[in-house]
């Protein structure tokens, strides 16, 4: 399992995408495309009684305009994180792709 950082440096080098926030505030300003993603705690694994693995699941939200949505991004996401879309939905002119990762 890997770092929360290294998670994000992942996301960071998806082409197509110069903007990456981790839980922004609602006040912040967002530019197009984006990613936003949130850490979720997953279940753990145990062994003689003692958590064994603590991995991460990361909620992963791809927004973008109308113009974006067919392009390649979403494919991007797909195979450089090894998961597929599981929603996706429009909401005030921008599509949102949620996207979920253990990692």
């Amino acid at each position: 399992m890997g770092s929360r950082i290294d998670f994000d440096n992942i996301l960071r080098a998806i082409p197509g995408i110069d903007h990456v926030y981790f839980q922004p505030p609602e006040s912040k300003k967002l530019e197009y495309p984006c990613i936003i993603y949130s850490d979720s705690q997953s279940d753990p694994t145990f062994a003689d009684d003692e958590v064994y693995t603590l991995p991460h699941r990361y909620v992963v939200r791809l927004i973008c305009l109308p113009k974006d949505f067919d392009g390649p991004l979403k494919d991007r996401i797909t195979k450089i994180l090894k998961t597929p879309m599981r929603q996706v939905y429009a909401k005030d002119g921008l599509y949102h792709c949620i996207y979920e990762k253990i990692y």
